[in-house]
């Protein structure tokens, strides 16, 4: 079973302040702290605040990776590591996304629990679910998604 887990509260999310790779409020901080769980394997978006969710939580697991495939797209300056990165298209986001589906299925991770920690459109794109509205102050739990 894969979970998937959106971030917690950001800077950019609550100010309108956007800045390279912005990290966890300290609503996010006290948030990923109340997180927890055992995970096999864990996969996290590069971006400070993915990390930190992950960090700042309880949450166990044996093995896992940060993975370029599990960033948001790459068009706001919040979701830029650096200022050399360019924005990407919809459609450059949306072959990321199939190449990290296509490394789930490779990896063989039958009967391992899995965790994403990743961002809204990553997590909409994975479960062909719209959760692109999830803004302002509505960060979800770890979520279970059968991932096809």
């Amino acid at each position: 079973m894969i979970h998937v887990l959106r971030h917690c509260e950001a800077l950019h999310n609550i100010s309108g302040i956007y800045d390279y790779d912005t990290n966890l409020t300290s609503n996010g901080v006290l948030h990923a702290q109340s997180l927890c769980g055992d995970y096999d394997y864990i996969i996290c978006s590069p971006l400070k605040r993915c990390i930190q969710t992950y960090k700042h939580s309880k949450i166990n697991c044996i093995d896992g990776e940060t993975n370029n495939n599990a960033r948001e797209q790459i068009l706001n300056i919040c979701d830029m590591m650096t200022d050399i990165e360019i924005p990407e298209t919809f459609n450059d986001m949306m072959n990321r996304i199939y190449d990290l589906k296509e490394y789930l299925a490779n990896k063989k991770f039958n009967n391992k629990k899995i965790l994403i920690v990743t961002h809204k459109h990553v997590i909409s794109a994975l479960s062909n679910n719209n959760i692109a509205n999830a803004d302002n102050g509505e960060f979800h739990d770890i979520t279970h998604y059968v991932i096809t």
